[in-house]
């Protein structure tokens, strides 16, 4: 009896919940009998389905999902779960603190991803031409259980989005903070010069906080 098998052909066809038990299926098992687990889950069969297709096409299936993961996946402001459309957050000027808190918290767990979508994303309640407005942030309650429906690329678009734009933020904030003391080193040589106190340890000193100010900016950006 030869089983029909649906393999995707986009990340938005792999649901966030799918992914999440299959990262807690790599933690514990690896080889041959991982890559049955990811098609089990992958293509929405039973595991002892999975186990009786051929390896050659279980090798196959990997291959072509594994391409899928290489691809960049770019932002969806609005994507549907059900009849209900959830939209991106429009403007992040006016994130709560309450927003960002929660935010800072899930994104670093992919076991809580569905948590961090859910603030990213809420439902749109209102929408002209290429505008929308979407739900006043209450909790990431309201919404997690239904993000674990949500196509992995939304998913990965959004993660990746975020990440970058923190990333400009920092870059932008150490930046400032640099040119700042940069301007403040400057102004205490001139007037360690025009008192005729500019030794050369002093301004070795000056000098040296800088390059440690970059240093840190480094550091900052590598971690983040």
């Amino acid at each position: 009896m030869k089983a029909t098998i649906t393999v995707p052909t986009s990340l938005n066809e792999i649901s966030l919940a799918q992914y999440q038990k299959f990262l807690i299926a790599s933690e514990s098992i690896d080889g041959h009998f991982l890559n049955q687990k990811m098609v089990s889950l992958f293509c929405g069969m039973s595991l002892s389905e999975a186990l009786m297709i051929r390896k050659t096409d279980v090798d196959d299936i990997v291959h072509t999902v594994n391409e899928l993961f290489e691809k960049d996946q770019e932002l969806q402001k609005t994507f549907k779960i059900g009849d209900v459309t959830f939209g991106f957050i429009p403007n992040f000027e006016e994130l709560t603190m309450g927003e960002f808190i929660d935010l800072d918290t899930y994104l670093g767990d992919w076991q809580q991803m569905h948590k961090a979508m859910a603030v990213l994303y809420r439902p749109v309640i209102e929408e002209r031409k290429d505008k929308y407005r979407i739900e006043d942030y209450v909790s990431s309650d309201k919404y997690a259980e239904v993000m674990k429906y949500a196509g992995l690329g939304a998913v990965l678009g959004s993660v990746g989005f975020f990440w970058n734009l923190s990333k400009e933020l920092i870059a932008a904030t150490q930046r400032s903070l640099a040119e700042e003391m940069h301007q403040e080193i400057i102004q205490q040589l001139d007037s360690l010069q025009e008192s005729g106190d500019g030794t050369l340890a002093s301004m070795h000193s000056q000098v040296n906080d800088l390059i440690e100010l970059n240093k840190q900016q480094d550091t900052t950006l590598e971690k983040h």
